[in-house]
């Protein structure tokens, strides 16, 4: 934004008319000439080095710098943010992002009030919960199977929220949960799970346990409804998305036995594959990436960390820090992490996710309860040292 400089009102001075011009007076007024111009130049450069200074467009200081401090969590910290651009799309390669959840998208004015929070604190970017653990959307869904029935909670449209976040001149984030969902097989029976062979839906219990059904990878109408959602998210203008909870029901042994071979078979996570895929496909031009543990990647327990089968896919990776209280395999060996301070752990730790991710880019994810501020504040700061450009506060 330019500013312009103040007008300087002159005001005229009436001198008494003085005798005519003797030698003595013209002596005595070349030397008060040369005074005045020698003082008025002293004086007058500045102030006019000022005024044209602020004709001149202000630079403004980067956000996220180190010291800021939100008012229960860490201060946001980023490098130097590169940008490319896509045809018309500009994508920042680096973002400091803050996690918002979902009650805050109950209301344009809640929304407003959670990002200027944010937004003040120097985060870059706002993770809202577009869909949520157990099916409920959080925004008016236009997706035929959904639209205006209970599913979809609250009134904003999903262009709406991206606007409103984009007002503030930070990057909208959606997060999605893809299959903890109870509501949708209520919808469409065919989109949960059945018992093997048969057209009777499974249940996690009885129903009059409180019993419920199950989003299925497997359905081919579950998928679509999926990739319809990332859709839907991708073209009302949020500039990235993470797909979370890509993972299996726990199922229980008899559970195993009632689904049968799909959920028995050991390369069953080729379904979270598909699902993955399909909703990045769907997510055209927007920045996709899949939520995944940092404990469950490390234990080799992470189904859908398939770098290798899927290389065109990138990860969020949630750290608990708690979950790394003894010791764990990194670099082929194992390694005492109850010697190490927070930041040298959680440095560690994304060093090893790193490496078994290959080229595929990995964003760090802070989960922050039970932690401290100056803990998370230690592990941002090495994160970012250690070459990471985006994290995500949690």
């Amino acid at each position: 934004m330019k500013y312009t400089g103040r007008k300087i009102k002159k005001r005229k001075h009436l001198y008494k008319k003085r005798r005519k011009n003797t030698t003595f007076s013209i002596v005595v007024t070349v030397l008060l000439a040369a005074v005045l111009v020698f003082v008025g130049y002293s004086v007058g450069e500045p102030i006019m080095n000022y005024l044209n200074s602020r004709n001149e467009p202000i630079e403004s200081e980067p956000v996220g710098t180190e010291g800021t401090t939100p008012a229960v969590t860490s201060p946001a910290i980023t490098e130097e943010v590169h940008v490319t651009t896509m045809g018309e799309q500009t994508v920042s390669e680096g973002y400091s992002a803050f996690y918002l959840g979902s009650d805050i998208l109950s209301s344009a004015d809640a929304l407003r009030s959670g990002i200027e929070s944010a937004r003040s604190e120097g985060y870059t970017a706002a993770v809202v919960d577009m869909k949520i653990a157990g099916g409920e959307l959080c925004y008016a869904s236009e997706v035929s199977l959904v639209n205006g029935t209970e599913i979809c909670i609250y009134p904003l449209t999903a262009e709406e929220i991206a606007s409103i976040i984009k007002e503030y001149h930070m990057s909208p984030i959606a997060r999605v949960n893809t299959l903890t969902d109870s509501l949708i097989p209520k919808v469409d029976k065919y989109m949960g799970y059945r018992f093997e062979n048969q057209e009777t839906s499974w249940y996690d219990n009885k129903a009059e346990k409180g019993g419920k059904p199950w989003i299925s990878p497997f359905a081919e109408k579950s998928v679509q409804y999926l990739s319809d959602i990332s859709a839907e998210i991708a073209d009302a203008g949020f500039e990235k998305i993470i797909a979370c909870d890509l993972q299996f029901f726990p199922f229980r042994k008899n559970d195993l036995t009632y689904i049968g071979s799909i959920v028995q078979d050991p390369n069953r996570y080729s379904a979270l594959l598909n699902v993955a895929s399909s909703m990045k496909s769907s997510a055209k031009e927007c920045d996709f990436t899949v939520e995944l543990s940092a404990s469950d990647i490390i234990s080799d327990s992470c189904e859908a960390f398939k770098p290798n089968e899927l290389p065109e896919l990138n990860y969020t990776v949630d750290y608990v820090a708690s979950d790394f209280s003894g010791t764990a395999i990194l670099d082929g060996k194992e390694t005492v992490l109850s010697d190490m301070t927070a930041a040298e752990k959680a440095s560690a730790v994304f060093a090893e996710i790193k490496s078994r991710a290959g080229e595929r880019e990995v964003i760090p994810c802070i989960v922050t309860d039970g932690m401290s501020e100056s803990s998370i504040r230690e592990i941002i700061s090495a994160l970012v040292d250690d070459g990471f450009k985006a994290y995500v506060q949690r």
